[in-house]
């Protein structure tokens, strides 16, 4: 009877000693619940987002890597021309570090996407436009040139792209915004002038070489 006494004391008092006396325990409970469960940084996200996965480590050779796709930029007047060079390559690190193994150019082609150089197209257009519109349309061709190349940067940084088809479309639609049927307005009037012209016997007084040029075409009664 005293062993069995003896007994129960020792583990009453090693449960003392692991778990504290009751009224601790009770305490100790008492604060959990209230306290909630143990909030970790996924659980504070809102309900339907899951937890973003950590990025690998970049490495030595993926930091070479996307300094070589700067320097290559930077080389081609091209890409220099097109592209914002340094964002290039802080774009292209940044994907290969989340894709190891995809191709270089597959990745090149997203950063090229991300980082459009507007003001060097907007130069590049510019200087074509002049090239031909400094001879057709000499009265206007410094406004509109500079306003088919700001049209033309605006539509490129909105849709980046290298395919010639989207570039002939962007500069297209930036031309006829700029030009609003101005070109052919004034073709359709000068040819309106001439045929008054013509009708009154004007035109071949003005223009006696003309004259022979029709006679040659349609003959002398007009008739080709």
């Amino acid at each position: 009877m005293v062993r069995k006494i003896l007994t129960i004391l020792i583990w009453m008092l090693a449960g003392l000693l692991l778990c504290g006396p009751p009224h601790m325990a009770y305490a100790a409970q008492e604060k959990e619940s209230r306290a909630g469960p143990h909030m970790t940084e996924n659980s504070m996200l809102p309900k339907g987002v899951l937890p973003q996965a950590k990025k690998p480590k970049l490495n030595l050779e993926q930091i070479d890597e996307a300094l070589d796709v700067t320097k290559q930029c930077y080389a081609s007047d091209y890409m220099n021309n097109h592209y914002e060079c340094d964002c290039l390559g802080m774009k292209f690190l940044e994907y290969r570090q989340e894709e190891a193994q995809t191709y270089r150019t597959i990745l090149l082609s997203r950063a090229q996407q991300k980082c459009p150089n507007t003001a060097g197209v907007a130069g590049v257009v510019y200087g074509q436009c002049q090239g031909w519109a400094q001879t057709s349309r000499p009265y206007d061709y410094k406004d509109f040139c500079a306003c088919v190349a700001n049209h033309y940067a605006k539509l490129y940084e909105f849709h980046t792209s290298d395919h010639p088809w989207v570039r002939e479309g962007q500069l297209t639609k930036a031309y006829v915004e700029c030009d609003q049927g101005k070109m052919l307005q004034e073709r359709l009037q000068q040819e309106q002038k001439i045929k008054e012209a013509q009708e009154h016997g004007d035109y071949y007084k003005l223009f006696p070489g003309a004259e022979k040029q029709d006679e040659t075409l349609y003959g002398q009664d007009g008739i080709k």
